[in-house]
């Protein structure tokens, strides 16, 4: 009977060990936030007039920072999942999202979030691909993001429009055109 008793004892001291230890392993190695620098499309009109080009980069920065302004109203995630903080890594069409998440109000943990990002009808939007958490691909449902739309177009002067967007590794170029 004292053998069947520390087997057990043994048996739950290293299941413990193992949650205690994934834990340790899946917390965020970097305090992200959800804090985004005021910027708006407008300011970037600006620069057009000023360097008289008919073209405009966004950088990787402000893209980071309207993404940020958009994921405030996105804290809550299924499953009970909370977003604390983020930050973008763009390259080209895709784009990573380094997160740190509160699972249950109670375990912290950093996951990958990639997205596709398109042009669509005026504005810039992120599609959702696939989540891992460390080396492991979470299933799509876990953190099922809605596409999140950064509409441009509408914050255009009436007579300037978007002839072109080329999606770069550091920043999205968007190449005007006089509407006459």
């Amino acid at each position: 009977m004292k053998k069947l008793l520390l087997v057990f004892v043994v048996v739950i001291v290293i299941l413990l060990l193992g949650v205690f230890g994934f834990i340790w392993y899946i917390k965020p190695a970097e305090t992200l936030n959800l804090d985004a620098k005021p910027f708006t499309i407008q300011d970037k009109i600006k620069e057009v007039v000023q360097s008289r080009k008919m073209e405009v980069k966004l950088t990787e920065q402000e893209i980071n920072s309207l993404l940020k302004q958009q994921l405030q109203s996105y804290t809550r995630l299924p499953h009970d999942i909370r977003l604390t903080g983020a930050n973008f890594d763009l390259q080209g069409q895709e784009l990573i999202m380094d997160a740190n998440v509160i699972w249950k109000d109670q375990i912290p943990a950093s996951v990958q979030v990639y997205f596709h990002v398109l042009w669509n009808n005026g504005a810039i939007v992120v599609e959702h691909t696939w989540t891992k958490l460390k080396q492991w691909h979470l299933p799509k449902d876990w953190m099922n993001l809605q596409p999140i739309t950064i509409p441009i177009a509408n914050q255009l002067p009436k007579m300037v429009a978007i002839r072109d967007v080329v999606f770069e590794d550091d920043g999205i170029v968007f190449k005007f055109k006089l509407a006459l």
